[in-house]
């Protein structure tokens, strides 16, 4: 097997013609009950060696993006970012191939640099003698085969690796249910991008699953692991409960990679948007029957009370949509489910009101508020909050 690599070039400013994503229908799931470096570190070498063997996943020289979640400043024990013992472990996997890892990302706030403090990879960088970089630099790019999104920017360091290896955190999501493999790669596009792509999607899930989808595309990950040995649940990504969950997921197609956990979590995929976006892409294999599930028997690690956000409605989505378009202004206060804020538990960083893509938040009188109005229910604010400020209200629809 040969792994998909990102073009390279001077890709600034021109259209660039996107390679099929040729999907492969294995992945690799196997129990693992904590953060035990040497248990992870060979469970890893199981999982690509049904891959692929070592010589062929990385090669000699080749520079090797290590792309964790890292969304906010929260140590390991709070389960919100992918587990430093994850990052080590593919490090140290890579390093016996002769390859070159960088530990990247772009969070919601901050740095690479700055949250690696914090999360404990920069512990890693300095055993390893590996470096963290900082994404600030985007480069907008044109994708002329994308169905939806033609222009992305995307940082221009993500260009100067050979292979990317996608190191997610299994956790659920306001907006998107759930939060895996192919969320996690919209940390390559930088700074106040990432703003912008909501604003273009407004409350759209789907049209933002689009996007998710497309750049997952155009970056092609050579390796998806999802760090699921502590998952979060409820109103994650941040605000969620951690839970052990006992699993480690791995193969080198993020839709089949999600798919197979929404199988183990109990989750009704056709209720995912990114899976909604795929029916009309097809990028990936989402069918669980096409899919072949290594090395464990996945009823022993399936979950049948994995609780889902507040945003997700147990009734159908249709009159939800059609009363979405009823319900306006004062209405919207009782009817859809929204962010707010906890005066008690806020403490007026004012984060969430530049990280906001519709100007809904403002300061007023020492007091920040939501305007209802304003507001596309995008949950940019909630995820941002590491205080835990910001909590999702269900309305009656």
């Amino acid at each position: 097997m040969s792994f998909l690599t990102l073009p390279t070039g001077n890709m600034e400013q021109q259209n660039v013609k996107m390679k099929d994503l040729t999907p492969f229908s294995k992945v690799f799931v196997t129990k693992c009950t904590d953060y035990d470096l040497n248990n992870i570190y060979s469970n890893l070498k199981k999982s690509i060696g049904c891959f692929d063997d070592l010589s062929s996943f990385i090669k000699k020289g080749e520079k090797v993006l290590l792309k964790p979640n890292m969304i906010i400043g929260k140590k390991p024990e709070f389960h919100v970012n992918t587990h430093p013992a994850i990052v080590e472990s593919i490090a140290k996997v890579v390093l016996e191939c002769g390859g070159i890892p960088e530990i990247g990302d772009s969070p919601q706030r901050g740095t690479a640099t700055e949250l690696s403090r914090i999360i404990g990879y920069d512990k890693i960088a300095s055993k390893l003698n590996i470096k963290i970089v900082d994404f600030t630099e985007p480069r907008i790019s044109f994708y002329k085969d994308s169905k939806i999104y033609k222009k992305f920017e995307i940082d221009k360091k993500i260009f100067g690796y050979d292979k990317i290896i996608n190191l997610a955190k299994l956790k659920t999501h306001a907006s998107a249910i759930v939060s895996l493999s192919i969320k996690n790669i919209f940390g390559v596009i930088s700074g106040p991008y990432k703003i912008e792509k909501h604003l273009n999607c407004r409350d759209n899930t789907e049209l933002f699953a689009t996007m998710l989808l497309e750049l997952y595309n155009i970056v092609k990950p050579s390796f998806n692991i999802v760090d699921g040995i502590y998952g979060m649940e409820g109103d994650g990504p941040t605000d969620g409960v951690p839970r052990k969950l006992n699993m480690l997921i791995c193969g080198n197609d993020g839709i089949a990679v999600d798919r197979v956990i929404c199988e183990l979590l109990g989750i009704d995929h056709n209720i995912v948007p990114i899976f909604k976006a795929n029916k009309k892409l097809k990028i990936g294999e989402d069918n669980i029957k096409n899919i072949e599930i290594l090395n464990e028997n996945i009823d022993d690690l399936k979950v049948s009370d994995f609780k889902l956000p507040t945003t997700v409605s147990k009734e159908s989505a249709l009159p939800i949509k059609l009363l979405k378009r009823i319900v306006k202004s004062v209405l919207n206060d009782y009817f859809l489910t929204r962010p707010v804020i906890s005066q008690q538990l806020c403490k007026k960083c004012f984060k969430c009101i530049k990280v906001c893509p519709f100007n809904a938040i403002s300061n007023k009188n020492n007091l920040v508020k939501i305007d209802k109005k304003k507001c596309m229910r995008c949950y940019c604010c909630h995820e941002t909050c590491e205080y835990g400020a910001i909590k999702i209200k269900k309305g009656l629809i």
